[in-house]
């Protein structure tokens, strides 16, 4: 899957492009983790940075750029539900194989 431009993103309130180079940091952490409750460790970290964006008092719906943000913001929002979903079901598999 390719990843959005997100330079195109042009915040009114320069919220978007701070919290864009913090989650992408936290990105490169996931994906060099092997381990899955590493990943989701850092996947609650991303959640908080997500958060900003899907809370932003100055969302204007007619506005693309804010548009964008809550689209991209909204993706790596499912990508943390399903690194922690995943967390979940190996651990749920490791206590049943009798694994740590």
């Amino acid at each position: 899957m390719q990843e959005p431009d997100t330079k195109k993103i042009e915040c009114p309130i320069d919220l978007f492009q701070p919290q864009e180079k913090k989650m992408q940091a936290i990105i490169q952490e996931i994906n060099a983790s092997k381990d899955i409750n590493d990943k989701a460790a850092y996947a609650n970290e991303l959640q908080k940075e997500v958060d900003v964006l899907l809370e932003c008092k100055s969302y204007d719906e007619k506005n693309l750029n804010c548009k964008g943000c809550q689209t991209i913001a909204g993706l790596r929002k499912n990508v943390v539900d399903i690194i922690f979903k995943t967390a979940k079901v190996a651990g749920m598999f490791n206590k049943r194989e009798g694994g740590s």
